[in-house]
C-alpha cells in the first residue's frame, strides 16, 4: 500500500506522523486497542505487507496486527521502536544491553549461561550465542553447535533482540527475561554456580563498557603465551579468554 492509498486522517505519536488506512477492520481496531493497553505508551514500526518498514503497532514487537493499518508517513531502514522519550541506540549500544541482560541471569543464579560471539562469514556483523553449558552440543573446536544455542542474535537484526524490539527505555532485565523465554526450561536454564566465569564475564563486560565495543572469541589472540579474546578490530583491546566450565555440582 503506498502513501497516495491511505487516508487523510493523521496519527501523530510523538514525533511520528502517521495516517491511518481506510480499510481498517472492526477486528483489528479491537485487536490494537487490546494492544495499548499493555504496550505502556510504546510503539513500533515494523515491516508492513509490502515489506517497507512503516506499518505501526503497539509495544515492543516486529508482529503486525491482523486488520490494523496504521502507517508511518516516512519509511525506516529496519523495525525499531517509536519512543519520543529515548534516541536511537547504534548496533553496538544493542549489543551490549545483551550482554548486560545475560550479566542479570548470572545475577539471579544462572551463571551456566555463556555467550560464544564471533564475527559473521561476511565480516559485517557480531553475532553471538547464548548456551546453556550442561547441554549445549559442543563440536572439536570447542564452539557449540548452533543447534544447541536456543538464543542467538546478530548485529545484523539491529532493534530486534529475541524477537523484541529494543530502545533506549528497555532494562537489562527486560532482555534477560527474553533470553530465558527461549529456553525449553527457563526455570533452569543455565542455572548452577560457576563462579569463575560469572567473574571473568563481569570483567569482561565491564571493559566492553569502557571502550564502547564487543569481544570475539572464535579466533583467540596470543599475547605474551597467553590465549586473548580481541575487542572488534580497530580496538586494539582484549581480555583473557574465560576459563573453562567448571563442573556442575547442584543446580542452585
Amino acid at each position: 500500500m503506498g502513501a497516495d492509498d491511505l487516508t487523510k486522517l493523521p496519527v501523530r505519536i510523538g514525533l511520528t506522523f502517521c495516517w491511518l488506512a481506510e480499510d481498517t477492520t472492526r477486528a483489528g481496531v479491537s485487536a490494537y486497542l487490546d494492544a495499548v493497553s499493555v504496550a505502556e505508551g510504546v510503539y513500533s514500526v515494523v515491516h508492513s505487507s509490502e515489506f517497507a518498514v512503516r506499518r505501526v503497532v503497539p509495544g515492543r514487537t516486529p508482529e503486525r496486527i491482523p486488520g490494523f493499518y496504521l502507517y508511518a508517513k516516512e519509511v525506516y531502514d529496519s523495525p525499531q521502536v517509536i519512543n519520543p522519550a529515548t534516541a536511537p541506540m547504534d548496533d553496538i549500544a544493542i549489543a551490549l544491553l545483551l550482554l548486560e541482560g545475560v550479566a542479570v541471569l548470572h545475577q539471579r543464579g544462572h551463571q551456566r549461561l555463556r555467550i560464544y560471539p564471533k564475527i559473521s562469514g561476511s565480516g559485517l556483523h557480531w553475532r553471538t550465542m547464548i548456551v546453556d553449558v550442561d547441554s549445549a552440543r559442543f563440536g572439536d573446536s570447542g564452539w557449540p553447535d548452533l543447534e544447541s544455542s536456543p538464543f542467538a542474535y546478530t548485529t545484523g537484526s539491529h532493534y530486534d533482540v529475541g524477537g523484541m524490539l529494543v530502545d533506549a527505555g528497555t532494562t537489562a532485565g527486560e532482555v534477560a527475561d527474553r533470553i530465558l523465554g527461549k529456553f525449553p526450561d527457563p526455570l533452569n536454564a543455565g542455572r548452577g554456580r560457576d563462579w569463575m566465569y560469572a567473574g571473568w564475564y563481569a570483567e569482561m563486560l565491564g571493559s566492553a563498557r569502557e571502550h564502547n565495543n564487543l569481544p570475539v572469541g572464535d579466533e583467540p589472540h596470543i599475547v605474551e603465551g597467553e590465549r586473548r579474546w580481541p575487542f572488534l578490530p580497530g580496538v586494539g583491546k582484549s581480555i583473557p579468554q574465560p576459563p573453562l566450565p567448571a563442573p556442575l555440582q547442584v543446580r542452585c
